[in-house]
């Protein structure tokens, strides 16, 4: 037999614990997604076209935003698939 015949939304008021708790409690039963290789930031790398070093940007506009060259992002790209795929085969063994 259910508490609430009703079918109230009020089912944690049963168990003593406020809504909020039984929202932290739900929270930390949740799975956590982790990343098993990190991205690499096209920051942390020299830009093949411009040749700025790494934490530097490509440019700046005259509104102060700051430009990161596509063969740059490319090369980051690179770089992670290369990451994932040796994760692969790490996680393989």
């Amino acid at each position: 037999m259910w508490l609430h015949d009703d079918c109230s939304d009020a089912w944690w008021q049963d168990f003593g614990v406020s809504m909020e708790q039984s929202a932290l409690m739900a929270l930390s039963r949740m799975p956590k997604l982790r990343s098993e290789v990190l991205a690499v930031s096209p920051l942390s790398l020299a830009c093949p076209f411009c040749k700025v070093g790494p934490r530097l940007d490509c440019a700046n506009t005259a509104g102060g935003f700051a430009v990161v060259h596509v063969a740059r992002i490319k090369k980051a790209a690179t770089l992670d698939s290369l990451n994932a795929s040796r994760a692969a085969r790490k996680r393989d063994r």
